[in-house]
């Protein structure tokens, strides 16, 4: 049984001002890595699939 996963990519939230020291931009940047970290695992498992 080969099991499809299908998830698009997410959009990038706006870049967020590196100067910024408040609480938003802690819960940004976190936002940030996990999308993209996300969007790796994405494409990853996508080129695998496509191999089979």
């Amino acid at each position: 049984m080969k099991r499809k996963i299908r998830c698009r990519p997410l959009p990038m939230p706006p870049v967020f001002a590196w100067g910024d020291t408040t609480v938003n931009w802690s819960r940004d940047v976190d936002e940030y890595m996990a999308i993209r970290s996300y969007n790796r695992m994405c494409d990853l498992l996508r080129r695998r699939q496509r191999r089979r």
